[in-house]
């Protein structure tokens, strides 16, 4: 059976308003019976009846009837009939699409007071009024039913799904739902932190897990709210609980008298603020491996950061030849020619994994004498770097072939953040400095218009996990972020790619996109259990975002993110220990032709355990420099 059309129903409306209403009904609920045409059919008895509604608004039922040559219909009882056939619907629980019906009552109730006077409106106050319980029955049944989907959703997403940063975005976008309560009267942190308490020790992943979410309600709109709240639940505590070591630390933590010390924050997120005493005294024995290096300290080469940065890793230049084309340089500091590998320094970089940018401080990866001076690329001194140049054709296009990798010693002339960049580029003077601006300015045009689908990925990547201190987050208002994303992404494609092609073990990037089958998977999941969510395009991107796999490994690749069909992270090795990873490799496989069997093994299994390593400190550091946030925004860190 095909669904009724909306004009059908109310042409039969019109024959039959006086005689037959009831032959009709009858007609009509044999098609609401049908259930796969079930909702087309009710949309268009509902669309019938509003036309009707507002066409007896315009006073032209009389018109319309006498075209269609039938009984001319009195417009109070055409009002009242009309009326008694949506309160039929509703009774019968007909009205599923609520948002759909409510929509067009207050479009309509809106139609009323533009045409009809007081006087009129009298003549059908009662239909009138019965109209309008139902619409305030259908708004309180739609609010309670919203609220019911929205409770079941966090927690699905809370207790099966176990998505962080998607759980995260949800509370943010819809901060009131913390506020429902469920059966038994609990919210969400209520229910949380008994669950909380409950685990024993054997369930470490699990008290890890849910004191995560703890600390992002803390974080969130309610976060005052719940704080007072813990206050009476950490009261009612039993000694059963006290006794636990994660619930000692939770009540310790939202105690505000008491706060947290920092070897306390130390110890719950595997963090080390400060470096041991023998990590210094090692990094003082160390010194520097001048060897092979090619001179480029003539070459006025830049560094481009962001303002008071003193941890600069990279630096580029740009030259023009006689024919006309370009030699691109860009250099990275060169940690392997001072850090041997596996020192104890070393090793602590590997421990740490990144460098951790805070409120009010920096967890560094390196000892700050080797961070941010002696390794670091500071101007008017002489540092070591290993430089990649890549040769431009004069369109500024890459010359795919012409790539070189060399040890080099560079004197950084310029060091500009990215406000001086755009400035010099705005006025366009004719000077040295600006002309090389110009230079990579257009490079980074050029690569990217080349490369313009990895703008979706970065606005994906930073829809969940925005990134302060990137310079993606600004390559829509600023040439100068253009230039350094750009150069980075070259480098991190076409150093590992160049280990592909000789078949040398190496740390890799991987990035894989969900694909259609498995988003549409989650997307038919929520609908069972939230579909008004899917009216939302922003949170149906952040589910996509949320689905994008992210981790390092020891096999080439393919770079959804940047499509390329490899990718690294070899660009920040003061920042990140995955980057002085791939330059250790680099020094061994490459400048030190260390090719033999064992040590190509021996390079395999390390790198397989390092991407297992470093994937989950990687995931550790993220939840831990939001919970800091949240621990410094509250006031509960000791100063």
């Amino acid at each position: 059976m095909n669904p009724i059309r909306s004009k059908e129903i109310k042409h039969n409306i019109l024959k039959t308003i006086n005689s037959e209403l009831e032959d009709l009904k009858i007609e009509l609920n044999n098609y609401l019976e049908d259930e796969e045409n079930q909702n087309e059919t009710l949309k268009g008895m509902l669309n019938a009846i509003f036309v009707l509604l507002s066409e007896y608004l315009s006073e032209e039922l009389s018109y319309l009837n006498k075209d269609e040559q039938l009984d001319y219909v009195e417009p109070q009882i055409m009002f009242n009939e009309l009326i008694k056939m949506i309160e039929d619907l509703n009774q019968q629980n007909l009205i599923k699409d609520k948002t759909f019906f409510i929509k067009r009552l207050l479009n309509f109730n809106e139609k009323i007071d533009k045409v009809m006077t007081h006087e009129e409106k009298d003549q059908i106050k009662e239909p009138y009024l019965r109209l309008n319980d139902i619409l305030n029955n259908l708004q309180a049944t739609s609010v309670k039913e919203e609220t019911q989907k929205h409770l079941k959703y966090i927690k699905y997403l809370v207790f099966q799904e176990k998505e962080l940063n998607l759980f995260e975005k949800y509370i943010t976008m819809y901060p009131d739902v913390l506020s429902i309560k469920d059966e038994l009267g609990n919210n969400l942190f209520e229910t949380i932190f008994k669950k909380y308490i409950a685990f024993d020790k054997k369930k470490q992943s699990e008290i890890d897990y849910y004191f995560h979410i703890i600390m992002l309600l803390l974080n969130s709109t309610y976060g005052d709210i719940f704080l007072n709240q813990s206050k009476k639940l950490v009261k009612e505590l039993k000694l059963e609980h006290l006794i636990k070591d994660h619930v000692y630390y939770l009540v310790t933590l939202l105690d505000e008298d008491a706060k947290l010390s920092l070897s306390d924050i130390e110890s719950q997120y595997k963090i080390k603020f400060s470096f041991p005493e023998i990590i210094i005294n090692e990094t003082n024995s160390f010194i520097f491996q001048n060897k092979d290096r090619i001179n480029f300290t003539n070459q006025p080469c830049i560094t481009i950061d962001g303002e008071g940065t003193c941890c600069l890793d990279d630096a580029i230049y740009i030259e023009k030849n006689i024919d006309n084309t370009f030699n691109l340089y860009i250099y990275i500091a060169d940690i392997p020619s001072f850090v041997p590998y596996g020192s104890l320094t070393n090793y602590e970089a590997i421990k740490r994994e990144e460098n951790l940018y805070l409120k009010d401080k920096v967890v560094l990866s390196y000892p700050e004498r080797i961070s941010h001076n002696l390794c670091s690329l500071l101007p008017n001194n002489n540092r070591n770097v290993i430089t990649t140049i890549f040769k431009l054709d004069s369109n500024y296009e890459l010359i795919e072939d012409d790539i070189k990798i060399v040890k080099g010693k560079i004197r950084v002339t310029h060091k500009l953040s990215h406000k001086e960049v755009d400035d010099k580029l705005s006025i366009m003077a004719e000077d040295p400095l600006t002309n090389t601006l110009k230079d990579l300015a257009h490079f980074a045009i050029k690569r990217r218009k080349n490369t313009k689908n990895k703008e979706k990925y970065r606005e994906l990547e930073n829809l969940l996990k925005p990134r302060q201190h990137h310079e993606s987050l600004q390559i829509n208002t600023s040439l100068a972020a253009n230039i350094v994303h750009e150069s980075m992404v070259l480098i991190n494609h076409k150093i590992p790619k160049y280990f592909k092609e000789t078949g040398l073990p190496f740390l890799y990037r991987k990035v894989t996109f969900p694909k259609e089958k498995e988003l549409m998977e989650h997307y038919a999941k929520l609908k069972t259990i939230n579909d008004s969510l899917l009216e939302d395009p922003v949170f149906k991107e952040c589910i996509r975002a949320s689905l994008i796999e992210s981790c390092y490994c020891s096999t080439p690749s393919y770079h959804e993110g940047v499509q390329q069909s490899c990718y690294a992270h070899a660009s920040s090795p003061i920042r990140r220990a995955s980057d002085s990873l791939c330059q250790y490799l680099i020094y061994d496989l490459i400048f030190n032709q260390n090719l033999k069997n064992a040590n190509l093994y021996d390079w395999e299994n390390r790198i397989n355990e390092l991407a297992v390593y470093l994937n989950q400190k990687k995931e550790e550091n993220d939840i831990f420099i939001k919970e800091y946030y949240s621990l410094l925004r509250k006031n509960l860190i000791r100063k």
